[in-house]
């Protein structure tokens, strides 16, 4: 490409600079018939700030700007009209787009305003980044204007691409109804229409990978979540696919409301269809189904739907209803909502069962507590059955060993107090019931935890396991993982006299991946159905979810100073499979719980500048495999359940590629450089008991 010295581009620039007072900075003052010369420099530089050493791309220009005076106010010397010429850019042969950005970049270097002292003043500036919130620190004889590329006000950018159908989708497999569902087109989702027969019986499994592959989208269309309510309005569904399905509809309904199209018809349609089927329906395994679809939507507008279920449902729908509440941010959760909270703990109108009074006290305890809240909750706690209160003392000391619980310094404070912070009340009775959390892995931006719950009966039999595993990154978090796992009724089993009501026995696993809720699985309800899927069991895992699915799909444009544009684009990519696997001997009288998590991570990023004289590209592509193991081992014998509680982190083998292009005129380089390894995997500890268990436990089976 020919460059050459771009001759006479010329501006008239009229400014208004208020008079500079004394000890100020000198307002830039220009006289009649005097050449004024400026050199304007750019230097524009993409590198990867996590490989310093490694090589990235540089541009440096440079420009002279002559600088003439036309006209001044003679009653005011700050307002003047200057012309001002480029003597020496040196550009392409033909005009275009990109020299006019130059330009407007070269100008808004003269956007500037003077101040006496040293101050910050914040004021709205319109330049080649847009209407930028820019503050300014002036002393002496220098102004450092810094602009908030954050808070930029400009003309939506971004495009969209997407290859026609060229043939129907006949012999593909699910990963294509994912990748199609990814691809955030209308001509894939057409293909997805034609090649699943969504009227027809034979492709169950195929729909439910359609419709879990929806409710991840990470911005689904309305197109997208037409065709998920069209797919539901068949006759022909299964119960398993159509609760699937009401329960990710929730989702797509908070997702489409947090991008503002919560004015949608569909939308409102389908949360009036929800809060009429809810009231409607008389079993509460249909109600249950229902509020599991109104908790993935996040809505704040459904909290008072909780509150009534939370308050006059039954003891299980009670409790979903509690759990749903525990998923709001601090900020919603009100002074009504906390007064129901009470109602529930205390049980000031009706008795509850623990699950919902044990939610209740969380919940409590997690959104600003006031100081007497957590003063009656831990006079209360006294009244408590042991298990009972083992769970909330668990719940006080995690917070007070946690280092950014928001509630830790409020509970400090209290215990400052020592009528409160004494033997009395932090010497629990008997209980096996407990709470904690751990750190898996760290980096300077996120961190990933773990949370383990583990909830006994008053027999010593675990009702309840619920493991967690969140994401936290720059004061936000990110529900990666939740499996819960829950059996009821076991104490009538054993012959032993329950001391809650009688119920039957049933074991069962819940789970939310990536924030959305997914069906609920169950192991057996009933001794019959135990007996024959005992006898009849084939010996595999039940699979929970498995799938692909796009968790990040972001393009930006970042505007330079210099009038030229950097396109970021990043894509992330999972691969999961999450399986369940059941085991009870009743010879041997043990329970065995075993949940695996596989999953591979794959993040593409790029940052290009892209002009018709230079183009520079900075790629980095990651890819890793890892999974974890959850091992419940449960002994029944008389007494107290002996239970040894492992999680396991698989060895880990990851991938990263880096690649840095630039081309010029008659210049082409291109780097590329790798790096591979496996991380050798290690178990996490738990509390001292359960180390001391798990050795008694595997003893004898090593």
């Amino acid at each position: 490409m020919k460059l050459q010295a771009a001759s006479r581009y010329s501006w008239w620039v009229f400014f208004f600079l208020a008079a500079a007072a004394e000890g100020n900075l000198e307002t830039p003052s220009f006289g009649s018939g005097i050449l004024y010369q400026y050199r304007y420099s750019l230097d524009n530089q993409l590198s990867f700030l996590s490989r310093p050493t490694l090589q990235g791309s540089k541009l440096q220009a440079e420009a002279v700007v002559d600088v003439n005076l036309l006209w001044s106010d003679t009653d005011n010397a700050g307002e003047q009209l200057l012309q001002i010429q480029v003597k020496a850019f040196y550009v392409a042969k033909e005009e275009n787009p990109l020299i006019l950005e130059l330009k407007r970049g070269l100008l808004s270097l003269l956007q500037f305003q003077t101040h006496s002292g040293t101050m910050t003043e914040v004021k709205y500036k319109e330049d080649i980044s847009g209407s930028c919130q820019v503050t300014y620190a002036v002393s002496k004889d220098t102004v450092l204007k810094t602009k908030d590329l954050q808070t930029c006000i400009r003309p939506k950018f971004g495009f969209s691409t997407a290859n026609k159908a060229s043939q129907l989708l006949f012999i593909m497999l699910p990963f294509y109804i994912e990748a199609a569902i990814a691809a955030h087109s209308t001509p894939s989702l057409i293909a997805v229409t034609e090649f699943m027969d969504l009227q027809g019986r034979k492709q169950t499994s195929l729909l439910e990978n359609f419709l879990y592959a929806a409710a991840l989208s990470p911005r689904p269309s309305k197109e997208l979540f037409s065709l998920v309510l069209d797919s539901l309005n068949n006759k022909y569904l299964n119960q398993a696919t159509s609760e699937t399905g009401n329960i990710i509809i929730g989702s797509l309904v908070g997702k489409l409301c947090q991008m503002n199209q919560c004015d949608l018809e569909e939308v409102s349609l389908a949360k009036k269809a929800i809060l009429k089927q809810l009231h409607g329906s008389k079993m509460d395994s249909r109600k249950m189904m229902h509020l599991l679809s109104l908790k993935s939507t996040l809505l704040p507008e459904f909290i008072p739907t909780f509150l009534y279920y939370a308050e006059e449902g039954s003891s299980s729908i009670s409790a979903a209803a509690v759990t749903a509440l525990r998923r709001y941010s601090t900020e919603h959760i009100t002074s009504t909502v906390k007064m129901a909270m009470r109602r529930i703990f205390y049980q000031v109108q009706r008795k509850y069962k623990k699950n919902s009074r044990l939610a209740a006290a969380e919940i409590l305890l997690d959104n600003s507590p006031s100081h007497m809240d957590f003063i009656n909750i831990l006079l209360a706690s006294r009244e408590l059955s042991p298990e009972m209160q083992r769970f909330i003392l668990s719940k006080i000391l995690g917070i007070i060993s946690s280092d950014n619980h928001p509630t830790r310094q409020v509970i400090k404070d209290v215990l400052k107090d020592p009528r409160i912070n004494n033997y009395h009340y932090f010497s629990p009775k008997d209980g096996r019931s407990i709470t904690f959390s751990g750190l898996l892995a760290a980096t300077e931006d996120a961190s990933s935890t773990f949370g383990v719950e583990l909830l006994f009966s008053d027999f010593g039999l675990l009702q309840k396991s619920t493991t967690n595993f969140d994401i936290e990154s720059h004061g936000r978090r990110l529900q990666a993982a939740q499996v819960v796992v829950e059996a009821k009724g076991l104490e009538g089993l054993l012959g032993e006299d329950a001391t809650e009501e009688q119920v039957d026995f049933t074991a069962g696993m819940s789970a939310i991946l990536l924030d959305v809720p997914l069906r609920p699985v169950t192991f057996f309800d009933g001794y019959s159905d135990l007996m024959s899927k005992m006898f009849m069991s084939s010996g595999k895992p039940m699979n929970v979810v498995k799938g692909n699915l796009l968790l990040v799909d972001h393009q930006q444009a970042v505007p330079l100073q210099s009038g030229l544009q950097a396109v970021i684009s990043l894509q992330v990519g999972l691969g999961l499979d999450i399986s369940a696997d059941v085991n009870m001997d009743m010879w041997e009288q043990e329970f065995n719980t075993s949940i695996k998590s596989r999953g591979a991570l794959i993040v593409d990023f790029q940052a290009e500048v892209d002009t018709s004289f230079f183009q520079a590209t900075l790629k980095s592509q990651s890819d890793i495999e890892l999974g974890t193991n959850v091992d419940i081992l449960a002994r029944l014998t008389l007494g107290p359940m002996n239970m040894c509680l492992q999680l396991a982190e698989q060895p880990v083998s990851y991938r990263e590629k880096f690649f840095v292009s630039e081309s010029s005129a008659n210049y082409k380089t291109h780097v590329r450089k790798g790096r591979q390894g496996t991380v050798s995997g290690h178990g996490f500890p738990f509390y001292r008991a359960n180390s001391e268990m798990c050795k008694d436990l595997l003893a004898g089976k090593n």
